[in-house]
């Protein structure tokens, strides 16, 4: 096939321009950028034009037979081309006649897409007007070849006709000289110097000439067996020629640098809208780095104010405090006192469940309290938030309908968190089993007293019952002795013990602190991670964006290479 390289890497170009397109499409780039070489297209689209022109039975259908490698035109003793005739390529064989004025000839032959024939009568059938009914052609034609006899070369009817052509058409001709194997072979080099000479004279310059046997060229069937066929058919040069003409044609590399520069402008051209996507996409990662990090801060803020929270209910541990104490001197009075000796002891458990159950309350209502103002300073932050959004490129952000019954889960989530806490740090003060410790001892001495004081009662009654005068006297006076010692000691080990559970628990408040902080810190930390939440709208966003970027600058890349790899191949 002509022109084999050239369709070659043209096709490839088109490719490249194509998917160029495509992808400047895809990146939305203006469309004015995308249609500039349209022009360029049609040209190369274009087929080439070889036509084939010369006297009556000068051998040209032969000619083109032989180049072709197939019979396209009939042959014959007689003229068989009447009309301009156009060989090009159809998907079944047909003719079609355009105005009476010349003929189409299509074939199913794949090489008849990129290069059409065209075979004109002859030059001495037309007369003196063949020029001027083919000039379109011929001013359209890539190569124009110009078929002679071996046995008259010399025509005045051809050489009048190639006169009439102006100096810019002569660059296509191409002289053959036909049925050479006809001709005595001493003859052939006196024959193309003849023929020079006068092209010299008559057309001031002289074109490419070459001595053909068509005949003989015809049974190489196959045009790429040109290059190794031994038959010495001089076909193989013109060939050769004609390729290098049509790998080189000068219009067609020109559209092909057009081309080239086009895809390569609208290839840079979607680079700046890729660019301006990717920093786009780069800002509003930033800009959303501001805003977990202002989240962060806001966090950071809030757990440093926990002193104050925890503060406060530190007061309310001291009055608890307090109040447990009391609580306490009231149940170690001595009638209680004597009272749980003969019911059960446990003052120490009902005390730890009840300052349980008050800390547990203080801690919650203080833990919702400031939970309440954290969904308020979100709720300020988040309008600011929702301020800056437009200056992002189409990312979401969440209504704060959507984010407060979140937070208001993670604040009830907090309060229970604090709540449990609370209870399990009381638990943790070990309290209760110094106290519990403490009763018990009181209670043996307690005991102690009550059991001498009624036994001493128990004696008085026996020995008045037996009449002893002096000594149920006696025996209650002991009695009472042991009552005042009872309330004495009932006295002094309640008022010691009172104060040691005051100081205890006291003491102890440190410890019921740092048993809160951890977990208040915790809570406030899933409370904000609930917050951040309301970004993961942009987040998405934005990992979409990085994705959809990420194969289109890898396109890019391929398509930029495989242009520059077309460029380096053609020498531009």
């Amino acid at each position: 096939m002509l022109g084999k390289h050239f369709v070659a890497t043209r096709q490839r170009l088109f490719d490249s321009y194509a998917d160029v397109r495509l992808l400047a499409q895809q990146a939305q780039v203006a469309p004015d950028h995308q249609t500039q070489a349209d022009d360029t297209l049609e040209t190369l689209k274009r087929p080439f034009l070889i036509t084939v022109c010369g006297e009556i039975n000068a051998g040209k259908s032969s000619l083109i037979n032989a180049l072709q490698g197939r019979y396209l035109c009939r042959v014959n003793d007689l003229p068989e081309t009447d009309v301009p005739t156009l060989h090009s390529y159809g998907e079944a064989r047909r003719e079609v006649m355009h105005g009476g004025k010349w003929r189409e000839c299509q074939w199913p032959d794949e090489s008849l897409k990129h290069v059409h024939w065209l075979d004109l009568p002859g030059i001495d059938a037309v007369g003196k007007t063949a020029y001027a009914q083919w000039q379109p052609w011929l001013q359209a034609s890539e190569v124009v070849m110009v078929v002679f006899s071996h046995r008259n070369p010399w025509g005045a009817v051809t050489w009048d006709f190639l006169a009439k052509w102006p100096e810019e058409m002569r660059d296509s001709l191409v002289f053959v000289v036909q049925a050479c194997d006809e001709a005595v072979a001493a003859d052939l080099p006196v024959l193309s110097e003849h023929l020079r000479d006068l092209s010299q004279k008559r057309l001031g310059r002289v074109p490419p000439v070459f001595l053909v046997s068509a005949r003989d060229g015809l049974q190489v069937t196959k045009r790429s067996v040109f290059a190794s066929n031994p038959v010495p058919t001089g076909l193989a040069q013109l060939h050769q020629w004609l390729d290098a003409r049509v790998n080189g044609c000068e219009e067609r590399q020109r559209a092909m640098e057009s081309l080239r520069r086009a895809a390569l402008a609208l290839l840079y051209k979607t680079d700046e809208i890729l660019d301006g996507m990717s920093r786009s996409v780069l800002r509003d990662v930033r800009f959303l780095e501001d805003l977990e990090r202002e989240i962060e801060q806001l966090f950071q803020h809030t757990v440093r104010q926990q002193v104050q929270s925890l503060g406060a209910i530190g007061e309310e541990y001291f009055q608890q405090s307090q109040s447990m104490a009391r609580l306490l001197r009231k149940r170690l009075g001595l009638l209680r006192s004597i009272a749980r000796l003969m019911l059960g002891e446990n003052t120490a458990l009902q005390l730890e469940v009840l300052l349980q159950e008050r800390l547990t309350e203080a801690v919650k209502a203080a833990a919702d309290r400031d939970a309440g103002a954290l969904v308020d300073d979100c709720a300020a932050h988040w309008r600011t938030v929702q301020e800056r959004m437009g200056d992002l490129d189409g990312a979401p952000s969440a209504p704060w309908s959507a984010i407060e019954p979140r937070l208001q889960e993670a604040r009830r989530q907090l309060v229970e968190r604090m709540g449990l806490a609370a209870g399990s740090s009381v638990g943790q003060l070990r309290v209760r089993g110094i106290l519990s410790s403490a009763l018990r001892q009181r209670n043996t001495g307690l005991s102690m007293w009550l059991s001498c004081s009624l036994v001493m009662l128990l004696a008085a009654g026996l020995t008045g019952g037996f009449f002893i005068p002096w000594a149920p006297s006696i025996f209650c006076g002991l009695a009472g002795f042991f009552g005042i010692c009872l309330a004495l000691f009932g006295m002094r080990t309640a008022r010691d013990m009172v104060e040691d559970y005051r100081e205890r628990l006291l003491r102890s408040g440190e410890s019921f602190f740092s048993a809160l902080r951890g977990d208040y810190e915790e809570g406030l930390r899933l409370f904000f991670r609930e917050y951040a939440q309301g970004l993961q709208g942009i987040r998405e966003s934005l990992s979409r964006r990085e994705n959809s970027l990420q194969p289109y600058t890898q396109r890019w890349n391929e398509l930029f290479l495989k242009i520059k790899a077309i460029e380096q191949e053609m020498g531009f």
